[in-house]
């Protein structure tokens, strides 16, 4: 692929004569009988926000496309306007024949990077026969009547467009940056410089490339994922039940874990809703007798792929639910050593007895009466109802004391390792992920599988009933385009437990997270009053030399459990411990050691502020650390640097400080330097009379859009939580 295509505004003879090329080329046929150009294509809009009047209001707020680009193969062609939108999708349905045609559908798949954005402008101009979202305004797939299958190659990659460019490994090329300036009002007559223009050909560029090595990478277009997510369930259910490549149906590899599958199944509605509702994430808070506090010479720990972790070496439930009427404490106990278990308990009276952390989530709480919470976390309470697993209730009982328990709706599984075939499919990723890092002719192959062992978990978790979102054409008269509809629960998971791909069991993944969290709570429990924060599989705490010998123990047993396991799964120990590309061993699961902090200073979860070896990281989520550090540097002229990876480096470290007395209550960052975007969906027509940032006037017309402006981002923590911090002063 060429960095020299050019430009071309609407023009039709070129245009026809590069698709009738096109239109020669081999298709690819599926067995759903849809005929596909096995072509990479791609779509972007660029578009001017701004107030009707200048003033600002939200009932004032528009949106305008001023140019849009659209590529396929090695030609890229340009407009200005829907009209030139129109007349191309019709060309393109024209000369490549699309929609349905005798036996095959012909489609050409055109990816668009966030279609959820475009999607929205120019909705009114197509019509669609399905459109299939994951949330509402989150179209991924969108198929319109003229043969055109719009798809997001955002959700398909999981980077921005910049790093899509970045990480490509057979082209070179470069999404442009800093040659678009979007806080200026452009029109479809607003004249495009020579940068500009590149600018928006580059995006097009980037995207065509990216296409073109999935295409190669998966075999043609038709069997690119939809989703990131898809590409390493493909992976993990191609190694689960087939043998080779061709998916004979009747490999006997096939049938084995289809018998297994037979034996996984939910048994009810009710069933999957307990467990649904059980489901919890991984533990992310901080010790609240330090929260707001500077603290020093705090050191971290993180696991190594920690979900992977667990996943290859703990027990899962391996049958189906077995439904109990708990009638003694005898019994309850009996079930919860011998079975994984889920069940709903109500405690009376539960008041907290490891005063440093609380484990409890206040919004897991199904019935809660007079309680106190810990930031979200429950402290203490007259009562309490909240469905859990019995790894959860391990950790309640070393953490809580409460009068009285009842306990119901209790279901046991027997346990057991996670089959052969996935957790040989797991640790071949994670050795993947080790052995390729830095190996620089194994770039791609080191990002797919550093990608698909994170994935692996979340395939797992993944909703079985998830709402159905639903898109309604546009319609001038009826803004309301996007409902959602609950699934029928007895035939999504009737389904789900007949469906012959199936290759997971949806209780595996709600036990992943709590075997996770039992891991970090074994850590709090062990560094006491000095644990300071932990973030789903890493703790940060002070006093390195007092605690260091327990991680040292922590590793030192799981080696020696892993050794067991595979032994059990007659799986080579060895993919338990690649070495990096500079020969040092990645023991799965361990806990490393990543540095001690100079300054350490939190809020909550996802809140925090630390300097390392003279290197300030700020961590806030929704934040863009990149801008926003050099922002409060600037405002306090301290001086700084930065580095090629983009990291910050204090220069004026006795001045360093300030920094950390503003990361507080009430601590606001500006627009311009926090990397946020209020998007505000515009879904009726909206015209006219707007000046570009030349000053010269247009008349516009749109009937859908997405206006979008910068935000400034406000740290405030709960009145709540500021009061029980209160209390907690007041008790000291």
């Amino acid at each position: 692929m060429t960095n020299s295509i050019p430009i071309y505004s609407i023009n039709k003879t070129d245009f026809i004569n590069y698709l009738e090329t096109v239109r020669e080329t081999k298709t690819i046929r599926t067995n759903k009988k849809i005929e596909y150009y096995n072509i990479p294509c791609c779509f972007d809009i660029e578009a001017s926000s701004f107030y009707d009047n200048f003033i600002v209001r939200p009932e004032n707020k528009r949106a305008l496309m001023y140019a849009w680009i659209f590529g396929i193969g090695e030609y890229v062609i340009m407009g200005r306007t829907w009209e030139e939108f129109i007349d191309l999708t019709n060309t393109v349905n024209e000369t490549l024949n699309l929609g349905a045609s005798g036996k095959y559908d012909r489609r050409i798949i055109c990816y668009v990077h966030n279609l959820g954005y475009d999607f929205q402008f120019f909705r009114p101009y197509l019509e669609f026969s399905r459109v299939f979202a994951l949330d509402m305004r989150e179209p991924i797939q969108a198929i319109s009547e003229i043969g055109i299958e719009f798809r997001c190659s955002y959700k398909l990659s999981g980077y921005s467009l910049a790093k899509v460019g970045e990480h490509l490994t057979r082209h070179n090329v470069k999404k442009q940056v800093g040659d678009l300036d979007y806080n200026q009002v452009r029109t479809p007559i607003t004249p495009l410089s020579a940068k500009e223009v590149n600018y928006i050909k580059y995006d097009a560029l980037v995207l065509l490339a990216y296409i073109d090595e999935e295409i190669e990478d998966n075999g043609n277009i038709a069997k690119i994922p939809l989703t990131k997510t898809g590409k390493v369930r493909t992976y993990c259910r191609n190694a689960c039940l087939h043998q080779s490549k061709n998916h004979r149906k009747y490999d006997p590899k096939y049938y084995r874990y289809r018998k297994l599958m037979n034996r996984l199944t939910i048994n009810s509605v009710l069933e999957y809703e307990h467990l649904r509702q059980t489901f919890m994430g991984g533990f992310t808070h901080g010790n609240h007798y330090h929260v707001k506090e500077l603290c020093y010479n705090v050191s971290s720990f993180d696991e190594a792929s920690a979900y992977p972790y667990v996943m290859v070496s703990q027990y899962f439930p391996m049958s189906k639910g077995e439904y109990l009427n708990i009638k003694s404490k005898e019994e309850f106990e009996n079930n919860l050593k011998n079975y994984l278990s889920i069940f709903t308990a109500t405690f009376y009276n539960i008041d907290e007895t490891f005063i440093y952390e609380h484990y409890i989530s206040v919004s897991k709480c199904i019935e809660k009466e007079n309680i106190t919470a810990d930031n979200g976390r429950l402290v203490k309470a007259d009562k309490i109802t909240i469905l859990l697993t019995n790894i959860d209730f391990e950790i309640i009982r070393k953490t809580y004391h409460w009068e009285r328990l009842t306990i119901r709706n209790f279901r046991r599984y027997k346990c057991g390792f996670l089959p052969h075939d996935f957790v040989l499919a797991i640790l071949d990723l994670y050795e993947k992920k080790t052995t390729l890092k830095g190996v620089e002719s194994q770039i791609l192959e080191y990002q797919q599988s550093k990608e698909n062992v994170n994935g692996c978990f979340g395939m797992a978790v993944t909703d079985i009933c998830r709402e159905e979102i639903v898109y309604e054409n546009y319609d001038l008269e009826n803004e309301e385009s996007w409902t959602h509809t609950a699934p029928d629960y007895e035939k999504v998971i009737e389904k789900y437990n007949k469906d012959k791909k199936r290759f997971l069991f949806y209780p595996w993944g709600v036990f992943v997270t709590a075997h996770a969290r039992k891991i970090i709570w074994n850590a709090i429990l062990e560094l006491g009053e000095d644990y300071r924060y932990s973030d789903t599989d890493s703790v940060k705490f002070v006093n390195l030399e007092k605690h260091i010998d327990y991680f040292k123990a922590y590793n030192k047993r799981l080696l020696n459990r892993l050794k067991k396991v595979m032994q059990i799964q007659n799986i080579d120990f060895n993919k338990c411990v690649p070495k990096t590309i500079k020969n040092v061993i990645k023991l799965i699961g361990a806990f490393e050691y990543e540095g001690t902090y100079q300054k350490f200073k939190y809020l909550g979860a996802k809140r925090y502020l630390y300097l390392e070896n003279d290197k300030l990281v700020l961590t806030v989520s929704g934040i863009n650390k990149s801008n926003a550090v050099p922002y409060l540097l600037d405002k306090h002229k301290i001086r700084y640097t930065i580095d090629k990876d983009k990291n910050v480096h204090v220069i004026d470290l006795d001045k360093i400080d300030l920094i950390f007395d503003e990361f507080d209550e009430g601590l606001t960052i500006p627009k311009g330097f926090t990397g946020k975007q209020i998007h505000t969906y515009i879904d009726y027509e909206t015209k006219g009379v707007v000046r570009d940032y030349l000053g010269v006037n247009y008349e516009y017309h749109e009937l859908s859009g997405v206006h979008m402006e910068e935000a400034e981002y406000n740290l405030s923590l709960s009145n709540e939580f500021l009061r029980y911090l209160l209390g907690v002063a007041t008790r000291l």
